[in-house]
């Protein structure tokens, strides 16, 4: 999103209007930033509740 966040910045308002290639760039961007930060979030979710289930398990832990 920075090279798009700087046309933007350059453009002023006109790169925020509906029909800039500028800010379509800059919106697209964003969106995959909140979708990649979402998968992240969930990604860290699953691997905390496997973490749990093993650790629970019985005989889990380091071996003798």
């Amino acid at each position: 999103a920075s090279a798009s966040g700087s046309a933007v910045q350059i453009l002023g308002s006109a790169g925020c209007e509906p029909r800039s290639r500028a800010g379509r760039h800059f919106r697209d961007a964003k969106v995959m930033e909140i979708i990649e930060g979402a998968q992240q979030v969930a990604e860290e979710h699953i691997a905390e509740q496997l973490m749990r289930r093993h650790a629970a398990a019985p005989g889990a832990g380091a071996p003798a």
